[in-house]
């Protein structure tokens, strides 16, 4: 397929997305909800820890609010539940048909996922700001951070994705997807820098960090939020670009392997 048609089932996914997100209003007021809930208990904890302890690592606890705040953000924007679709329609054959298609599965589910996730980033951004802003009681983005902080997002997002469909996909391998999911998920708060910024780990930590691509799925918008570095955003933004890169290449060897096991028999 030319670039031309790949881009076609992408706008087309994209609104399947959209449609279908808006068609389930609750859901994504039931995730408002529950991401000002999270935020209340986290925002608690955080006003608990002692002064000192972030002046010594040059922190306030308004900053902290508003970074735990970004990072869960971008968790609740990202539909997490795509990996079980996709190894419900292994398991029952309903995706092999589409593994036939002259486009790859991935990119029309990631696309339909992508526009879910443009409705709930929509629907959140301002919660997220009246959240933060009443728990630190400070404002701490300006129109154009916040706009900076949008700019990240969709590679943070599309990375996510990507992942949440090889995860899906895994269970023609290891039976069920779940085990493969919950290491992901792990690894995406742990060394993605979820509630704790990179600064509270061990500077050993902090360069094994660096080696994989979850820094540029929660951290990057956490430290964008609090501190407003446009170096830090910059070394971020290029450590995004190489792991999009990468999950490129892994999704369009993880399609082929797929079709193979697939046609195979082998896992059916």
């Amino acid at each position: 397929m030319s670039l031309r048609h790949h881009l076609g089932v992408v706008s087309l996914g994209i609104k399947m997305g959209l449609k279908q997100s808006w068609s389930c209003k609750i859901e994504v007021l039931g995730s408002i909800i529950i991401y000002a809930t999270v935020m209340v208990v986290w925002g608690g904890i955080i006003k608990m820890l002692p002064l000192d302890l972030l002046e010594s690592l040059n922190l306030t606890t308004a900053g902290m609010i508003w970074y735990i705040g970004a990072t869960e953000f971008v968790v609740f924007v990202c539909p997490s539940w795509g990996f079980k679709q996709v190894q419900n329609d292994l398991e029952t054959g309903q995706a092999h048909l589409g593994l036939l298609r002259p486009y790859p599965d991935s990119l029309l589910r990631i696309s339909m996922w992508t526009g879910d996730a443009l409705v709930r980033t929509a629907a959140m951004l301002l919660p997220f700001l009246l959240v933060c802003w009443g728990l630190s009681g400070e404002i701490y983005l300006s129109v154009e951070k916040v706009l900076l902080l949008l700019s990240v997002l969709p590679m943070a997002i599309g990375i996510m994705l990507a992942g949440a469909y090889m995860v899906g996909g895994s269970c023609l391998w290891l039976i069920q997807a779940e085990p493969a999911f919950w290491v992901w998920q792990k690894s995406v708060f742990i060394l993605g820098a979820m509630v704790w910024p990179m600064a509270f780990y061990p500077e050993v930590m902090q360069k094994l960090m660096w080696l994989t691509p979850f820094p540029s799925l929660l951290a990057v918008a956490g430290d964008w939020v609090m501190a407003g570095d446009l170096i830090m955003l910059g070394v971020h933004l290029i450590h995004q670009l190489f792991w999009g890169v990468v999950f490129i290449a892994l999704l369009r060897w993880f399609d082929a392997a797929v079709l193979r096991r697939v046609q195979s028999g082998v896992g059916s």
